[in-house]
């Protein structure tokens, strides 16, 4: 299948063309940029989407003299369209110390949006990092200092990166602390599952279980990445062996998430030292898709790639089986290295969409794209894009595609480096289901950020 590259408005025109439509594709286009969200800010860091609410993270934001305290910004749909769209609300906490880095991942479910602070210390305990759980009140989001709930692991402890991974299912949270220590293995990491009480999420949470990999190594950075999809959780290590990588499988007992071990682990097929295999999931449904962008094959280091598992008609395995091998491998076409295709990935129905935020577009080195891959049939095979989505007036080092969501025919993308780290997210719609399939059961789960200043930190880089 032939690529094809999608031009849609820059930022830089925002004022005046926001919400065009492509003459070649119909397909509509929205930057959504906030007012409070100053030069360096790299509003687009983190985004997602439910419906018609965007959460969009700029944990760089320096707050009340506060540097890179962090700032989120929630964004819903006017009756006239995403052209209009200006913040809704401004989230951010009363407790916010200079270095939190709120907002560094973002997620969110119906009416609940969860906000990581890596960095944040809880109590004495410098770097911990902590969660934020915000509710929609019954008057629509508004701006906020004041969360519904926090969450803290319940054996934390210096620069763990807790919460440097969130995700959310309905009524369940999961939290990564990619550089938590287990046992006497520095930055093995470690997840965290929360089940929301029954009487709705309190000032503080307890922890349901912790998730670990019996495999487990120093430097895994295991938490790195998390999604969930009903009963199914995916939990990615990016740095496993030699930085080839590794994503581990729960599924949840039938008496609950409380013990819960790796179903499986999952693999691609060529995975190698350096591939970054991990480094940011997604899992919508019965699929599965794993971003790998460190991956070299054969146009240079950090070309990237993207690979898509599919649950076998047995079910994903049981403990002790061998690593599933992933049933297709996603790249990029038409680009030189690094693109870091894989940065961010997300799934909807028969499209995975994958971040390439170093991609060059024209003479623009890193301006960034968005590759979409589409299943043909009812199997997923390997593949190159069938399109790329770019920003026309795009710029050199935007980023675009450092962190990608989906829901149903709403694609969002952020661009934390445009207008001089300011950032910016992009929205693409279609009019209808063609470039990417309505899926009402969508889970949208949240992309890393980009690698190099804000890849995961070690404690070396933290301390």
């Amino acid at each position: 299948m032939a690529a094809v590259m999608l031009c849609v408005a820059g930022a830089a025109a925002a004022s005046q063309s926001a919400g065009a439509a492509s003459p070649a594709t119909g397909l509509s286009q929205s930057v959504l940029t906030a007012a409070g969200s100053p030069t360096g800010a790299g509003l687009g860091e983190s985004i997602a989407v439910s419906g018609h609410t965007i959460v969009v993270g700029a944990y760089e934001q320096t707050l009340a003299n506060n540097n890179e305290q962090g700032a989120v910004y929630v964004f819903t749909r006017p009756a006239s369209g995403w052209k209009n769209a200006m913040p809704t609300a401004e989230l951010h906490v009363s407790d916010g110390q200079p270095n939190d880095r709120f907002g560094y991942s973002v997620a969110i479910s119906g009416d609940t949006i969860v906000v990581g602070a890596p960095q944040h210390s809880v109590g004495s305990t410098i770097k911990q990092g902590a969660a934020y759980v915000f509710r929609k009140p019954a008057s629509g989001w508004q701006n906020t200092a004041h969360p519904t709930a926090v969450l803290t692991s319940d054996n934390g402890a210096s620069d763990d990166n807790f919460a440097g991974a969130v995700a959310i299912a309905g009524s369940t949270i999961v939290v990564g602390a990619y550089s938590h220590q287990v046992g006497g293995n520095t930055e093995q990491g470690e997840a965290y599952v929360y089940s929301e009480p029954k009487a709705g999420w309190q000032t503080t949470a307890i922890t349901t279980t912790d998730l670990v990999s019996a495999d487990g190594a120093a430097v895994d950075l295991f938490g790195a990445a998390v999604a969930i999809s009903g009963n199914t959780i995916v939990v990615g290590a990016p740095n496993h062996s030699g930085q080839a990588g590794l994503v581990y499988l729960f599924l949840k007992p039938p008496t609950g998430w409380a013990g819960a071990a790796a179903t499986r682990t999952l693999v691609g097929a060529d995975t190698a030292a350096g591939d970054e295999f991990g480094h940011s999931v997604a899992i919508t449904g019965n699929t599965v898709a794993v971003g790998a962008p460190g991956f070299h094959g054969g146009v240079g280091e950090g070309e990237g790639a993207a690979y898509v598992f599919q649950r076998p008609a047995p079910g994903w395995g049981l403990p002790g089986d061998p690593p599933l091998v992933a049933n297709a491998e996603l790249t990029s076409t038409g680009t030189a290295a690094p693109a870091l295709l894989g940065q961010g990935v997300a799934i909807s129905g028969a499209e995975v969409l994958a971040g390439a935020p170093e991609r060059t577009v024209g003479p623009h080195i890193g301006q960034g794209a968005v590759e979409v891959f589409r299943r043909t049939g009812t199997a997923w095979t390997s593949q190159t894009q069938a399109a790329t989505l770019v920003a026309q007036g795009g710029g050199p080092a935007d980023y675009l595609g450092t962190s990608v969501a989906v829901d149903g025919t709403t694609i969002a993308a952020g661009a934390p480096g445009r207008a001089n780290s300011t950032g910016a997210a992009y929205l693409f719609t279609p009019p209808g289901p063609g470039l990417v399939q309505a899926a009402a059961d969508a889970q949208v789960m949240v992309a890393r950020t980009r690698r190099g200043q804000n890849q995961p930190a070690t404690q070396a880089e933290t301390g």
